[in-house]
């Protein structure tokens, strides 16, 4: 079975460059949903002006190249790279109401109990004018078990993100890039397979029917 791989952030790129990076990503283990997050997230961050929060922030990556000031928040402590200690559901515990230029969310509200509180947590943390980057799995298979609770279609998102102005939404992959997905779990069929299906997806529009992962870009509209 397939070990996912974290892949690259990607600034920029020429088309020439980006399908075989893409194409030996995919076979080394770098899902179409994380390949996706890794382009979304640099534009994403250069939108931002002020302080920032990634809730479940793994590295120092952005850290480290990011012009503010950029904090890690986690449930449980990571010397050198967990910021601050609590739960994302009280965040407003954590940071003074309207002070965050960023919050950043990937693949986490899925496994929160009251996705709506986190969401109403970061539209109160963020200042107006505030960028939102929060990502979530539709069409993707259960992880990080127990704690894996629920998936959101894009309507049900919508609804969660009323408060905000879209900014941009992405859905991964079409039809066949679920198929890649699926075969790309299990390494013979990944080579077999898998490949095709992936290069299938790269000329079909993304469908928010079979997307991997949806990916939304929100700003906290600002007072009239």
């Amino acid at each position: 079975m397939a070990r996912y791989s974290a892949g690259r952030y990607v600034y920029s790129e020429s088309s020439l460059l980006s399908l075989p990076r893409r194409f030996f990503e995919y076979l080394g283990g770098v899902t179409l949903a994380r390949q996706s997050i890794n382009s979304l997230q640099p534009r994403a961050v250069a939108l931002v002006k002020g302080d920032v929060v990634e809730i479940g922030g793994f590295n120092n990556y952005f850290k480290e190249r990011y012009g503010g000031r950029w904090l890690n928040l986690d449930r449980l402590p990571a010397e050198g790279i967990v910021d601050i200690v609590g739960d994302a559901e009280r965040l407003s515990d954590l940071i003074p109401a309207g002070t965050l230029g960023g919050v950043f969310c990937v693949s986490v509200i899925e496994h929160t109990k009251d996705p709506a509180k986190l969401i109403d947590e970061i539209h109160h943390a963020l200042r107006p004018g505030g960028i939102a980057f929060i990502s979530s799995p539709w069409l993707f298979e259960s992880h990080m078990e127990p704690q894996d609770y629920l998936r959101f279609s894009k309507h049900q998102l919508e609804i969660l993100f009323s408060r905000f102005e879209v900014v941009s939404i992405d859905y991964t992959n079409s039809y066949f890039g679920l198929i890649a997905h699926i075969m790309q779990y299990h390494t013979s069929l990944r080579y077999l397979l898998g490949w095709l299906f992936f290069l299938l997806d790269l000329g079909m529009p993304n469908d928010p029917r079979w997307a991997t992962q949806i990916t939304c870009t929100l700003r906290k509209k600002k007072a009239h």
